[in-house]
């Protein structure tokens, strides 16, 4: 077993290529994790937050897009660290009361200095569902009040009956966006089934006190048999704008034709504005993520799709559209187009990151790969089996505001392995310079500068990199080390604290479910 030491710290410094003068500053990252206090295995870290001054609060509980079937009656939890030693200071268990039914915490959310719950409750009998909200002490030094009911919508998915009843609810795996100004919370499920054949999207929209402003259904296509909303995202007016894509039937490559359509819609106070919506002319979004802009505006970036033939399948590329209020006509967006080996579904937005001018938009080539199975097997076989996660190619896209292209870098990255919280790619930018972490393997480091093909590398054996770009697109990738060791950057997202700081889930590596908060501090040193 390996032996820690209480506070662990690393220091990761990168050069840029030649190109740059010998006193030009280079960009490193400081990274701080603490193994020996804290951590959870039990519980999945769902989200983090910013907690005082000094401070972070993560939400432990139930991921819900595992499915019903892993359910796990494990209530959830919150921790607060403190980030100068980012040792653990206090645990919470919330009070999860307020309703007649069982209450699953959905997420946790800082809103005017404060740190708010929300819920949801499912009546067993009609399915109905309460959208219910509780404050919470930003320090965890005391226990929140009940949970107080802002909504309730009736006719929704009824639990399936193999779900129990729980200590801690049944969640329906709500996701959040806050407003530039964080005085709006925007709310909204997944897809939705009551008594009617198609789908609805609930969206809720609070205000920084968590009253409820509005909250509205949107309805998918009657015949499609999938609709998802790509991203959603709220101004600080307390406008919502969300992408939205429904899927009709088995997928079409040929004869002009394919099985998706995607729209826009606006929602306000006054109600739901909804329109057919394509990046450009013959495509489609397959993936999108939002910024919400103090102006009002709310950019957006994605991966599309094209219905011309089976090899514009395999020819995505990335967009960028920008949604103003009123949206009286769909925005035509601006596409930049690159060839990968796979459909158009198996590329991923992983960061949408705003700089002063302009974005950065990073992509993975990702797909799903269900191992053999032996020839007993049965289809039900698949029900129980863990898909092989496959990360392929990273693509760094430099945009202007505009969404002209300023550059675009492609580079090889060829791991696998079956842990959803592992292999995602992080990035970010200090002084309006792109970095990126993610789980590597050493073996690559070398074949990527000579060139050379990469055979699939297990994740359970990776090392986390840290990637900088010059003004050319041209990139610099070193591992980060915690002391004489590699330790390993989870999850899906970083989070932000201030200017030069940001947060994210670290595992002293990818094969454990002990997660803790790591600490990243971004600095700009002139070259000796």
């Amino acid at each position: 077993m390996r032996t820690r030491r209480a506070l662990i710290t690393s220091l990761a410094s990168f050069a840029f290529f030649s190109v740059f003068a010998q006193t030009a500053p280079e960009l490193k990252v400081k990274a701080k994790m603490n193994f020996d206090l804290g951590g959870d295995g039990e519980r999945t870290p769902l989200s983090m937050c910013k907690s005082g001054p000094r401070g972070v609060v993560v939400f432990r509980g139930y991921d819900a897009s595992k499915g019903p079937e892993k359910f796990i009656d494990i209530p959830p939890k919150l921790e607060q660290y403190e980030r100068d030693k980012m040792t653990l200071l206090r645990t919470l268990d919330p009070n999860m009361k307020g309703s007649k039914w069982k209450i699953a915490l959905e997420a946790v959310e800082p809103m005017g200095g404060k740190l708010m719950m929300i819920g949801t409750s499912t009546d067993t009998l009609d399915g109905a569902v309460q959208v219910l909200v509780a404050q919470l002490d930003a320090d965890l030094t005391k226990v929140n009040g009940p949970f107080t009911q802002i909504c309730r919508f009736e006719h929704m998915r009824k639990p399936p009956k193999k779900f129990r009843t729980t200590e801690n609810g049944i969640p329906h795996g709500m996701k959040t966006a806050l407003s530039p100004d964080s005085t709006k919370l925007l709310a909204w499920t997944s897809e939705l089934v009551g008594e009617e054949v198609h789908a609805k999207h609930v969206f809720i929209a609070l205000d920084k006190d968590m009253q409820l402003l509005w909250y509205e259904l949107v309805k998918s296509p009657t015949e499609a048999t999938r609709t998802d909303v790509l991203a959603a995202a709220i101004d600080n007016d307390g406008r919502a704008t969300a992408v939205v894509k429904s899927t009709f039937g088995e997928i079409k490559y040929r004869n002009g034709e394919n099985s998706f359509t995607s729209k826009v819609v606006q929602i306000t106070e006054d109600g739901v504005k909804e329109m057919d919506w394509a990046p450009a002319g013959g495509q489609y979004a397959v993936d999108a993520m939002m910024i919400s802009r103090a102006d009002g505006s709310i950019a957006c970036a994605g991966v599309y799709g094209e219905s011309e033939n089976k090899k514009k399948h395999l020819t995505p590329g990335i967009y960028l559209a920008t949604f103003t209020a009123g949206m009286d006509a769909a925005p035509k967006g601006t596409s930049h187009e690159f060839a990968i080996e796979g459909n158009a579904t198996d590329l991923h937005i992983d960061a949408f990151v705003a700089k002063s001018e302009g974005y950065y938009v990073v992509a993975e080539h990702f797909w799903l790969k269900w191992p053999p199975l032996p020839s007993t097997a049965t289809e039900k076989s698949y029900e129980s089996i863990d898909p092989i996660r496959m990360h392929n190619n990273v693509y760094a896209l430099n945009l202007g505001g505009d969404g002209g292209l300023i550059w675009q870098t492609r580079f090889d990255r060829n791991i696998k392995g079956e842990d959803t919280d592992a292999g995602h790619v992080l990035a970010g930018q200090y002084e309006d310079q792109l970095f990126i972490l993610m789980l590597d393997h050493e073996v690559n480091l070398d074949l990527r500068k000579k060139n050379q093909a990469m055979e699939p590398r297990d994740l359970r054996s990776a090392i986390t990199t840290f990637t900088t770009f010059d003004d050319a697109g041209k990139f610099k990738t070193k591992t980060v080390r915690t002391g004489e060791y590699f330790d390993a950057i989870m999850g899906t997202k970083l989070y932000r604290i201030n200017n030069s700081e940001y947060v994210a889930f670290g595992a002293e590596n990818p094969g454990t479910n002990k997660q803790v908060p790591l600490q990243l501090l971004l600095v700009k040193a002139a070259v000796k």
